[in-house]
């Protein structure tokens, strides 16, 4: 699989979860809490079109109405602060709300490419959010199996990796969810867990280790003789 067919899978997956995950993204980690947003569903076009990934308008506790605009990255892009400034632009010019900027980085590697744009006539800055930096038990506690997906992603600190992935994975099998439904959630864990690369080939392991504990749990569990 090349890598740029290999981040559009991940964007597909991000984009697609996107209901379930944004309000943690953005109340638990963003630390932003919304009364109310409302979706801009638009591409920016001036002298080029842009499609943000994540662009909201959001009033929050204290009254105020900003403009929300989220990036995804799984890999590192050296035109990234470029590509930001040019959205941050576009997006004043449009809608003259404050805004408010984010790239959530979900690769286990550290980003290096720059946040910073500096110049004789220009200072613009905009944060990265590190997801492996953060705990996974931050994604765990959610009831959303797409939510619980991303702790694959984040800090597992004293947990080991198989009790994370079965913590994963057993709220795939429970109600309400159908077969096809739990294949698609269990086919997206795996492409999340190839951007784990450092746990290289003991991830795999644990997470057939897991799938085989989780299996056998339900299979005794719905046996009427058990």
């Amino acid at each position: 699989m090349t890598q740029k067919k290999q981040t559009n899978q991940y964007d597909k997956i991000l984009k697609e979860n996107l209901a379930k995950t944004l309000p943690i993204l953005v109340e638990e980690i963003l630390g932003i809490k919304i009364i109310a947003y409302e979706e801009l569903n638009e591409s920016i076009q001036y002298t080029k079109e842009r499609k943000p990934d994540v662009l909201i308008k959001v009033s929050d506790i204290s009254g105020k109405t900003s403009l929300l605009h989220i990036e995804f990255q799984v890999s590192d892009d050296n035109n990234m602060v470029y590509r930001m400034a040019e959205y941050a632009i576009m997006l004043m010019r449009k809608y003259k709300l404050p805004l408010l900027q984010y790239v959530f980085y979900f690769k286990d590697t550290k980003p290096k490419m720059t946040c910073k744009l500096r110049s004789s006539f220009l200072s613009y800055s905009f944060p990265i959010i590190v997801v492996s930096d953060l705990d996974y038990k931050l994604f765990l506690k959610s009831k959303e199996p797409t939510v619980k997906m991303l702790g694959i992603l984040a800090k597992f600190e004293q947990a080991d990796a198989y009790q994370v992935i079965t913590s994963i994975l057993q709220s795939f099998f429970k109600a309400p969810y159908t077969e096809l439904e739990t294949n698609k959630f269990m086919s997206q864990l795996r492409v999340f867990m190839q951007l784990r690369k450092g746990l290289g080939l003991g991830l795999e392991i644990d997470f057939l280790r897991a799938m085989e504990s989780i299996s056998t749990y339900f299979k005794e569990e719905q046996d009427v003789l058990y």
